[in-house]
């Protein structure tokens, strides 16, 4: 997954799900994400938000023992700082 895939994904879900709870998103920014234009300062903020959210994301294989960092596949080990996405078990 790529930034700007993370990115889309946050903003049709957060789309899809504002209503429920009884919010309405500006309409300027309410739209289809291909709709938003490439140089929007919204759209390439939420992808560059997106980014470094990946580069925290630590992925545990199911045995346990595999750190990787998605972004750039380098291995590395958890520390209290790291956050985890996902199931742990």
């Amino acid at each position: 997954m790529t930034p700007e895939q993370l990115a889309r994904e946050f903003h049709e879900t957060y789309e899809h799900l504002a209503p429920q709870f009884g919010y309405t998103p500006r309409p300027e920014t309410s739209k289809p994400w291909e709709e938003i234009p490439d140089d929007s300062p919204n759209k390439r903020l939420m992808i560059a938000v997106a980014g470094e959210i990946m580069k925290k994301v630590v992925l545990i294989d199911h045995n346990g023992v595999t750190f990787t960092n998605p972004v750039n596949t380098t291995a590395i080990q958890p520390t209290s700082t790291t956050m985890y996405f996902g199931d742990r078990e």
